[in-house]
Order: structure tokens, then sequence, then C-alpha cells
């Protein structure tokens, strides 16, 4: 595995066999209660660990050095490659299955390399430091580069939109485009634990705007009442890694204000996106 730069690596396991356990044979709790109940502890154990990243940095980045020695005691693989210059959840955090990565890295056919590449040879990859990488098939994952609404352009009475110059509401809809929802997940937990709660959201929508004859639904910046400014971060301004950083011009932006900040907190999009009353005086309504 070669990488440019070092990413933090932590090992969750593959199976909850707690699941079994509290739905079993003499257990109260049906597998639906035992799953609900499960869940409820997966999330909030998750966003305590990102809280937690974000206040007090130095001890989770010692959790996850202590963690990673402990995997890679007797393999011969210096730590080096496992300790990032970022504080965790700067960029993503890597999690791999009963420490498989780990694993294989005690084993004879696998390592990891840290270095730039040169240049792609006949035989293999030339690295900056002089070495040269063997290789018979190269698998690349670098340059990612995010593509807003699949490439289309938006238009709108034949005026064109750059969603890169409006906010983002709720993480749902874009600010003056009518009818139109372009979803995003969490940056600092699975990106499909947003996606389902902004699914269900849109459901909401719809049915709101089918019992009251509804063909158009707007959302507008300012109200009667109070204005949401642009901010320089995106939807993902929590992320530094190069590839959101790369694409500052094509994301939509936050807002300074509720519902156009982007909190990337499962609970408080749980009240907005599921409980919270679809019309509000951010989004307009027309036949």
């Amino acid at each position: 595995m070669l990488q440019r730069s070092p990413t933090y690596v932590a090992s969750v396991p593959g199976d909850d066999y707690a699941l079994d356990w509290l739905a079993g044979k003499f257990s109260p709790l049906s597998k639906t209660q035992a799953y609900k109940l499960l869940r409820a502890r997966n999330v909030l154990m998750q966003q305590g660990t990102y809280r937690a990243a974000v206040f007090a940095p130095k001890v989770i980045k010692a959790l996850l050095k202590r963690s990673v020695k402990t995997e890679l005691k007797g393999s011969g693989v210096d730590i080096a490659h496992f300790m990032p210059t970022y504080n965790p959840w700067d960029e993503r955090l890597c999690a791999v299955p009963d420490s498989d990565l780990f694993k294989a890295l005690h084993g004879k056919h696998a390592a990891v390399v840290t270095d730039q590449i040169s240049h792609f040879t006949k035989t293999g990859i030339m690295l900056d430091s002089g070495k040269h990488l063997d290789a018979d098939i190269v698998v690349t994952a670098t340059g990612l580069k995010l593509q807003m609404l699949g490439g289309a352009k938006l238009y709108i009475d034949g005026r064109a939109i750059d969603i890169g110059k409006r906010m983002t509401y709720k993480a749902v809809m874009i600010e003056g485009v009518p009818n139109m929802v372009a979803l995003f997940g969490y940056t600092n937990a699975s990106w499909t634990l947003k996606i389902d709660l902004a699914c269900q959201y849109v459901l909401r929508l719809l049915n709101h705007m089918h019992k009251h004859g509804y063909q158009v639904a707007v959302p507008h910046a300012k109200t009667a009442h109070s204005e949401a400014h642009t901010q320089p971060d995106t939807v993902m301004g929590a992320l530094t890694a190069g590839y959101v950083q790369r694409a500052q011009h094509e994301l939509p932006k936050q807002g300074d204000i509720y519902p156009w900040r982007v909190t990337n907190n499962y609970l408080s999009d749980r009240v907005m996106l599921k409980y919270r009353k679809v019309k509000d005086d951010w989004l307009r309504f027309s036949r």
C-alpha cells in the first residue's frame, strides 16, 4: 500500500454479537427492539467519539496511537505510517473490520510505504526517494474529484445557476432552487446515516405538498423577521481533506443560522428532519 501521507486507522468489530445476546432465548426483547437499541448505542458512541476528538484531540490521538502500536507489535512495520500530522477527524478516520489490514501487515504478502510518486515505469512505480516499487497491477486511489449533480448543469428560466454560490437548506435543498434536493451525508459518521434522515424529510415534504395541493417548494434565505448570510464553509466544511478543498467552488455553502448551518450532529438533525414541521418561514410553497 503506497500512501502519500499517513491516515488514522482504527480496528472495529466486524460483527456485533450483542444483537444475538440481547434478543436471545431468555431476553424479553425482540430482534427489532434489540436492533434499535444497539443502533442508538452505536450512533451515540460514534458521535461521542467525534466530540471528544474535537475538544480533546491530543487524548484521542494518543489512544489511536496506542491501539495501532498494539496492532503492529511484532510486525516490523513503523508506526509512523499511521501517525498523520493533522488531528483526528480533521479528515475522515479509516475503520478496518477485525484488524484485517494489520493482520495482513504481519504476513509476508503486504507492506505499507509512505512516499511521493515520481513516475510510472514498465515494471512499477519510481518514488521521489529513489526507491522503486515493483508492481504487476496498480490500483489508483488518488486524485478524487467531487462532482455536483452528476455533472448536470442547472438552469432556472434559462438562467444558469451556480450552486457553489448558494446556501444549503437543512443540507437537503438549495437556496432559491425550486423542487430540487441534493443530499449530503455526514463527514464525521456514516454517510448513509444522514442520507436516511434526509430521505425521510423528503418524503414528509412531498406528502405535505400533495396534501395541500402545492406544486412548488423553494427555500429562501430571507424572511420578514430574519436573514441568513452565506459563510465560507461548504456543506462539507468540517473536512480539511484535499478533495474537499479542491471542490470549494462547486459545493453549496453553509449559512450563519438555522436551518442553513450544517451541524453534523445526528441528534439535532433527527429532530430537524423527522419531527419539526415541514412548513417554516424559510420554505415557500406555491401552486
